[in-house]
């Protein structure tokens, strides 16, 4: 059965949620990279997919978003040749970063990322639902189609859409994306 387009996506933006609204988004968060990690794999087929190749995550500063996002991928069988934590800041060449870990789970931590246009693009087309539009340019002119999936760690989505570099670009990352609110 194919759900509704909206049904697959959850955007919660309030700061002030709950614990059991905490609790119940770390479950479906446990799920998403469970499917994500078997998507990737080829064992999952879900419909989800074809919209979505991003997730984002956010809350609060300081809750420990990126260690429970690695704790859910050991969890649910992502041993490290499954994926790949980088924080923000350190993707000087986000092309390059994405070719050699294709096929993984690529977890971004901070919004660093977006303050090269260049990433903006990669991250854009890497995101894509349309495999031609995932093909992703290396400096030397080459492309590849991405096959993987991309987890942003950041903190509250409302900076997201407020802050420089991130504002201009958040609702063509964010259409590409399930959000989790922790």
């Amino acid at each position: 059965m194919i759900k509704k387009f909206e049904e697959f996506v959850t955007v919660l933006t309030e700061s002030n949620t709950s614990n059991e609204e905490i609790s119940k988004n770390k479950k479906y968060l446990k799920d998403v990279i469970k499917k994500c990690l078997n998507f990737i794999e080829g064992k999952e087929t879900s419909v989800e997919f074809y919209y979505h190749r991003g997730l984002i995550v956010c809350g609060t500063p300081g809750i420990g978003k990126d260690k429970f996002v690695k704790d859910v991928i050991k969890e649910v069988g992502g041993d490290e040749k499954k994926y790949v934590f980088i924080e923000g800041e350190n993707v000087e060449n986000l092309p390059k970063t994405l070719k050699e870990n294709n096929n993984k789970l690529i977890v971004i931590n901070g919004i660093d990322v977006f303050k090269n246009k260049e990433n903006v693009s990669c991250l854009k087309h890497a995101m894509d639902r349309h495999e031609k539009m995932r093909e992703i340019r290396l400096d030397n002119d080459t492309t590849f189609t991405f096959n993987g999936f991309v987890v942003i760690i950041i903190n509250q989505l409302g900076s997201f859409f407020n802050e420089n570099p991130t504002k201009e670009y958040a609702n063509e990352i964010t259409q590409r994306c399930i959000i989790v609110n922790l």
